[in-house]
Formats: structure tokens, C-alpha cells, sequence
């Protein structure tokens, strides 16, 4: 599945843009990749629930504004019906601290009226997910950082099978918890595992992956408040769970209009594979 994303021919095909004009507050660092050039989307694939993949200069979900900021749902009516939709990196990457901030908009659309605001951060994208027989794109094969109102830094397994720390009597991550694995059986599902401190603020917060193959820690506004450890996705040809060490990188937009700025990362050795 590592490389299904990039079908010959398909209208994303577009040239990839590491390193380019810094957004506003990015600052000149040996070695940075600029993942989000501040002006274009160059570099990046779009997918849209029920649709797939999409040119990603034609859909109007993600904008790129005037000061190098991505407005998801720009200009779009709260209450109005908008799919939800994922951006996300044509390169595929292993060793890394990945580097995003985000903050909140005000609309909110169908079905999550009444739900608390949705984002996420996700990381060795493999694949889409089959739903129903069908590939999707937007929760596709992966470990994800919640971003969410109240739950920013909770970790969500997506057809994956990892190994975290979890305190005994909350079930909440802890350096000094005991070892367990979290994960669909069979890869079909989601699996999660809360983080033990609320750490967002208002206005801009930060999201840091410190991501070294199968293992990652998940840190909000400085503060670690996950990690995990033997990331795995479902291989159905041997019937077990194999080692999940580096894929692509992903913004989630879910039906809340959430501001994303300087996107950049940084090797940590390899990082960079393909």
C-alpha cells in the first residue's frame, strides 16, 4: 500500500516544493523542510470523503491566505453542508520532528453542529482505509495526534496497532505507566488512548511529532503528552501486524474551520524516503 496514492497520470501529480519561501515566523534553520511554502500547495495531495483523491489546485476546502496561513473551510457558511477532507504530503518520511500550529475558527458544519471542534495531525500515512469495501482517504491507514478541542495531543490508531504507556487507574498515557498495546484487531478500525494533561490555549498552539520510525512522542505547547512505540499495520497477505516505520504526513479537516501555519520538519538522520 506505500505507494498507492500516486497513480500514474492522476491530476495530483504535481512538483514537489520542499524548499521555498518561508512563511511568516518560519525562520532560516539548516536542514528545515518547508513542507507548506507559505503561498502554494505544491508538494501536497487532497482527498475528499466519497471522492478520493482530487487536483488539489482544484478543490476550495483548504486556501492558502495572504500572511502564509491555511484557512480550512475559508469563506464557507457555518451551518453550511461541506465534506470533509484531508491534505496530505506526496513524499513519504521516517526520522523526523514535525512542527504545525493551529488554531480555531468560528463556523462548525453538518454532521459536528453540536460536537466540540476536529482536527488532526496525522503520520505514516500507508494507504486508505477500506470502509464497506471501499478505499477512503480521509481516515486512511495511520497514527494520528488529535487535534481537538479539549483532546489535543490524544493518540488515534487508524487500521494500526501500536504500543503505549497507559496509568493503571485512568488509563491515561504516563512515562511510567505499564505497557500496552492499543489497535483494532484484524486492522479494520480505531483504536485510541487519551493523554493525561490539557494543554491547549486559546488562539495559535503548537503540535510537535518527534518521529523515529515505528516510535513517536506527541507534544502540545512544549509539554509531551504521548508516545508510542511498535507502530504496525495489518498486512492481510501473512494474516499479522507488520512494522509501520515511515509514510506520508497529514492535515485533517473535519467539518470545523481551523487555521494551520508553519508546517516545517526537521531530519533526524533519515528522514526523508522517497
Amino acid at each position: 500500500m506505500k505507494n498507492d496514492r500516486r497513480y500514474p497520470g492522476t491530476a495530483v501529480a504535481l512538483c514537489i516544493v520542499l524548499f521555498a519561501v518561508s512563511p511568516v515566523g518560519a525562520k532560516d534553520v539548516p536542514n528545515r523542510i518547508m513542507l507548506f511554502d507559505g503561498n502554494t500547495l505544491n508538494g501536497w495531495n487532497f482527498a475528499i470523503q466519497g471522492q478520493g483523491l482530487v487536483d488539489v489546485a482544484e478543490q476550495d476546502i483548504v486556501k492558502v491566505t495572504q500572511d502564509g496561513t491555511l484557512h480550512v473551510y475559508a469563506g464557507k457558511a457555518h451551518g453550511s453542508k461541506q465534506p470533509m477532507g484531508l491534505l496530505f504530503t506526496r513524499s513519504d518520511y521516517r526520522r523526523y520532528k514535525v512542527h504545525v500550529e493551529y488554531k480555531w475558527g468560528a463556523a462548525k458544519f453538518p454532521p459536528r453542529m453540536d460536537s466540540i471542534r476536529d482536527a488532526g495531525l496525522l503520520f505514516h500515512i500507508a494507504g486508505p482505509m477500506t470502509y464497506d469495501g471501499r478505499p477512503e482517504w480521509v481516515w486512511p491507514i495511520s497514527a494520528e495526534c488529535q487535534i481537538q478541542e479539549t483532546d489535543t495531543g490524544d493518540l488515534w490508531l487508524i487500521g494500526t496497532r501500536a504500543a503505549t504507556r497507559l496509568h493503571n487507574e485512568d488509563m491515561v498515557y504516563s512515562d511510567e505507566g505499564s505497557k500496552r498495546y492499543r489497535g483494532y484487531p484484524g486492522g479494520r478500525g480505531y483504536d485510541s488512548s487519551k493523554h493525561a494533561l490539557e494543554n491547549e490555549v486559546a488562539g495559535w498552539n503548537t503540535v510537535e511529532l518527534i518521529v523515529d520510525g515505528d516510535a513517536a512522542e506527541f507534544f502540545v505547547n512544549g509539554k509531551k503528552l504521548n508516545a508510542i512505540t511498535e507502530l504496525q499495520e495489518w498486512d492481510d497477505q501473512s494474516g499479522d501486524w507488520v512494522g509501520l516505520a515511515s509514510g506520508a504526513i497529514g492535515l485533517q479537516a473535519e467539518s470545523a474551520e481551523v487555521f494551520y501555519r508553519n508546517i516545517w520538519l526537521e531530519p533526524l538522520g533519515d528522514a526523508h524516503v522517497d
